[in-house]
C-alpha cells in the first residue's frame, strides 16, 4: 500500500502473500526472475547490486540472500521474518 493506507486491498493481497510465505522456493525464484530482469539492463552493472525490503519485502530480501546469486554483495530487511535455512542441496 502507500504511505496514507489508501492502496491496500487486503483481498487481493493477502491470498498472494500467504502463498508466497507457505512456498519459500517459489517466493526465492520469483525474487532471481525479478533480479535477472534487472540485471538484463545495459544501466545496470550486475557485479554492484544490493537489496532492500520492508515487512514482507524484508522476507523476500532475505530468501533472494539464501540464493547468494552473483553479484548480490549487500541485503538489508526491515522488519521481515527470517525462516529457517535452506538445506544445502537449495542453495546455489
Amino acid at each position: 500500500g502507500d504511505a496514507a493506507g489508501q492502496a491496500w486491498d487486503p483481498a487481493w493481497s493477502v491470498p498472494v502473500r500467504e502463498a508466497l510465505a507457505a512456498s519459500p522456493g517459489l517466493l526465492r525464484r520469483r525474487m532471481l526472475s525479478g533480479l535477472a530482469a534487472l540485471t538484463a539492463s545495459c544501466r545496470v552493472d550486475a557485479s554492484r547490486l544490493a537489496a532492500c525490503g520492508f515487512c514482507f519485502g524484508g522476507r523476500a530480501v532475505l530468501e533472494l540472500a539464501k540464493a547468494n546469486p552473483d553479484g548480490l554483495g549487500l541485503v538489508v530487511s526491515f522488519h521481515g521474518v527470517v525462516d529457517a535455512a535452506p538445506p544445502p542441496a537449495d542453495v546455489k
